[in-house]
């Protein structure tokens, strides 16, 4: 498995000791959150506020945010939000995030989440793929057999309504909305012949590009050095 490109870590110094935290920049790959707020504390539990609609209400799984397995990082999309414990568990709330159907391959290993306006794509330690949540990349299962982990996903890639998972032989497997869920007509040239080395993802209608840059599914302003220079003028 490789390291995420658009993550970093930082050493915090707190009351007691040192706080390691790995922070993933949320512009790429993940949806942001409409209208709640999650939060993790010091001794590694959650607080939450906001719209009970978007996730602002945890209180259905308080249990599993009090700390006692400490939550080390946390996932949005636009209605929910997803809670990766130490354990490599995952924890969800909000709207749209029903894991009933795959809750017993979230219970551990889980590396890292990813997510579509109202889905979560998680990535495991063997390089499987699970997915929950609405149609816009919430179900997979036409391309379960590419998401085993038979070959490693490395990476996964979000637009509005859709998910890519870049393989480790180079290959990519898109699924979701038709607005970027469906690379048929270009399956041929992301079948691993010629590698494919990073995936980007433009803003509003979902399509994406392999290695050629675009905007990013985020409702964050872009910081200023990241403004094309026509908008600098």
């Amino acid at each position: 498995m490789t390291t995420d490109k658009n993550e970093t870590t930082t050493t915090k110094t707190i009351s007691g000791g040192t706080l390691t935290v790995t922070q993933k920049e949320k512009p790429y790959n993940e949806s942001q959150n409409y209208g709640a707020f999650a939060a993790i504390k010091a001794d590694g539990s959650v607080i939450t506020w906001g719209s009970n609609k978007y996730g602002g209400d945890s209180s259905t799984v308080a249990k599993d945010l009090d700390g006692s397995i400490d939550v080390v990082q946390i996932y949005s999309n636009k209605y929910a939000f997803a809670a990766l414990r130490a354990d490599g568990s995952v924890v969800t709330w909000g709207d749209y995030v029903s894991i009933s159907t795959v809750a017993s391959k979230l219970t551990g290993n889980v590396t890292h989440i990813y997510s579509t306006y109202a889905a979560f794509a998680a990535l495991k330690l063997d390089g499987s793929v699970v997915t929950w949540g609405r149609g816009w990349g919430g179900d997979s299962s036409d391309v379960l057999s590419q998401l085993n982990g038979v070959t490693d996903v490395e990476q996964i890639y979000s637009a509005g309504t859709a998910f890519a998972a870049l393989r480790s032989d180079g290959s990519v497997v898109t699924w979701g909305g038709i607005a970027g869920g469906d690379s048929s007509k270009v399956a041929n040239q992301i079948d691993g012949s010629v590698d494919v080395v990073q995936i980007y993802s433009n803003d509003d209608n979902g399509a994406g590009a392999a290695n050629r840059q675009a905007h990013v599914i985020s409702n964050r302003p872009l910081p200023l050095l990241q403004l094309p220079p026509s908008l600098l003028r």
